[in-house]
């Protein structure tokens, strides 16, 4: 009855029963069935988080009105990121809008064009729209001078809302067959990841511009001078251009919409003619071990690769490992520029240090995430000595990861700082926290295990006082983590004191040597341990999933 209304209308009659029809399907959603509860929940908020945001930001633009270049920076950052966030959100939430995937659609006697139409209106509707109406009309009030300049501001938020519509539309159409399969809902949770971290990188420069005398005016104009020519940019700032110019800009981004159609047409029609390959293919290979990392044969290798792919296909994993690599390095790059305001000593190489620590710390509840597949592990096990080699695979997989990471960090660190004689003891302490911390974190994975419960949320954790608990005992691991390495500093204070490169090799010679070694006397411990408790820990955690 739908696709026979949406076929048979004229575009108006058409664009009524488009919006009939994402209201039937927004209802729908919210009456009832699984999850309809919290999709309430979450339109609520959405709605009150939004409007906030959007009255916020209109009254921020109109705040600073005739002071100079600050309206209209303000404005370009504001349709900037309102674009940026039209773009990635369609793709952080494909799997739950019926008028995001053209598959959905297909079996509608619809053409290409009537199609666009359909998921056009329906992108229309809803919060995201109304909140980025209010929010881009403040350019009116902020930057207009007059009735020409009131025009222009208007034709631009029109050119806004349809270049937002159609490039979100479009970006989720390309990439449509990727996001309906698992690598996509990877994608998806790796892009939710950045973005959070990205809003890290804001109080650095922040803190760098009033360092430098620079006013809140010249750091963002400074900020906003690439995104100017942008088509956000080119529509915030056409009121305040002579008419034009202005009318220049806005023809500009008209013919960029016009190509953002062709393109977003042609990935509807990719999109419908394509077949489903998101199903499984036969693999060539099915052997377990990557085939460009030579992990050991036996045990270890196979209980590290088995960690590695989990890393790549669970969700939870891939955020807890890309945020507790990328934050550090964010805080460990951006942190002391911001509190010099300059270069950066060449001291800081040491923060690879705190690094390798954060990360060894990442798998302290690698049985609560394996869940009731720990049973494995247990029933494969044929002698005491398989639960040291399973303990050895988990921290096997957990350093492929971490050690790149830190020799990289080091690596850009000492071409920022200058500070090659720090390079050696700074890599000779982080690698010895790094194996006795890796093995500490095996020792808290037995003793205070708590289960993970079954979520398609990819930032759940599970029960927090368990998670509370097991917080405060990684603390203790690592204040004793630091206290075990402290024998290292008779190596390390004459490499600092006499700036000794002989000192500083010795260092990172004897730093990774003596973390090998500690660490197996600290595994060997958490291997006995695991025995004992591998009955227990495997109850407690099937009875948290059941």
């Amino acid at each position: 009855m739908v696709g026979s209304a949406l076929s048979n209308h004229g575009v108006t009659d058409l664009v009524k029963t488009s919006a009939a029809l994402r209201l039937a399907l927004l209802r729908g959603s919210l009456r009832s069935g699984p999850g309809a509860n919290a999709r309430r929940a979450g339109l609520a908020l959405g709605a009150v988080f939004g409007g906030g945001l959007a009255l916020m930001a209109v009254a921020t633009v109109t705040a600073f009105r005739g002071q100079g270049q600050l309206p209209e920076d303000l404005s370009i950052l504001l349709f900037t990121v309102l674009l940026a966030g039209w773009v990635v959100l369609p793709i952080l939430t494909f799997a739950s809008d019926d008028l995001l995937d053209p598959a959905r659609l297909a079996l509608l006697p619809l053409t290409r064009r009537q199609l666009l139409t359909v998921m056009g209106v329906g992108a229309l509707i809803g919060v995201a729209p109304i909140a980025t109406t209010v929010a881009a009309l403040g350019l009116l009030p902020a930057t207009g001078s007059g009735p020409t300049s009131y025009l222009v501001a208007l034709v631009a938020v029109v050119l806004l809302l349809a270049l937002c519509v159609s490039a979100s539309r479009a970006t989720a159409a390309a990439l449509s067959g990727l996001l309906r399969s698992r690598r996509g809902r990877d994608l998806g949770v790796g892009l939710t990841a950045l973005v959070g971290l990205s809003v890290q990188l804001i109080n650095p420069f922040i803190q760098v511009a009033t360092r430098r005398g620079d006013t809140a005016g010249d750091a963002l104009h400074g900020l906003t001078g690439p995104l100017r020519w942008t088509p956000p940019g080119l529509l915030a700032a056409a009121s305040s251009r002579p008419l034009p110019a202005a009318i220049g800009s806005l023809l500009a981004v008209a013919a960029f919409i016009a190509l953002v159609l062709l393109w977003w047409e042609r990935s509807v029609r990719r999109a419908l003619e394509r077949s489903d390959a998101t199903g499984a293919r036969r693999r060539r290979s099915t052997t377990l071990t990557p085939r460009l990392l030579p992990l050991p044969t036996g045990r270890v290798g196979a209980v590290a690769a088995k960690d590695l792919r989990y890393l790549m296909r669970e969700p939870r994993r891939l955020v807890t490992t890309v945020t507790g690599l990328l934050l550090p390095l964010l805080v460990v790059l951006l942190g002391p520029l911001a509190v010099t305001g300059g270069r950066l000593p060449s001291a800081s190489v040491f923060a690879v240090c705190g690094l390798s620590l954060l990360s060894a710390f990442g798998g302290v509840n690698r049985f609560g995430l394996d869940g009731t597949a720990t049973w494995l592990m247990l029933s494969s096990a044929t002698d005491r000595r398989d639960a040291r080699r399973d303990l050895l695979g988990g921290d096997l997989a957990t350093a492929v990861v971490t050690i790149p990471s830190l020799l990289l960090t080091a690596g850009l660190l000492v071409v920022i700082t200058g500070g090659w004689a720090y390079v050696a003891p700074a890599l000779g302490v982080a690698l010895a926290l790094f194996l006795v911390a890796v093995a500490v974190s095996g020792f808290v994975a037995v003793t205070a295990p708590y289960a993970v419960p079954p979520s398609q949320n990819a930032f759940s954790s599970g029960n927090a006082g368990q998670g509370c608990a097991s917080g405060a005992l990684t603390l203790v691991a690592l204040l004793v983590v630091v206290g075990l390495c402290l024998p290292l500093l008779g190596l390390l204070l004459p490499a600092l004191l006499f700036h000794s490169l002989a000192w500083g090799l010795a260092l990172l010679v004897v730093g990774p040597a003596y973390g090998v070694a500690l660490g197996a006397v600290v595994r060997a411990m958490a291997a006995r341990r695991w025995v004992e408790r591998a009955p227990e820990v495997l109850q407690l955690l099937t009875t948290a999933r059941s």
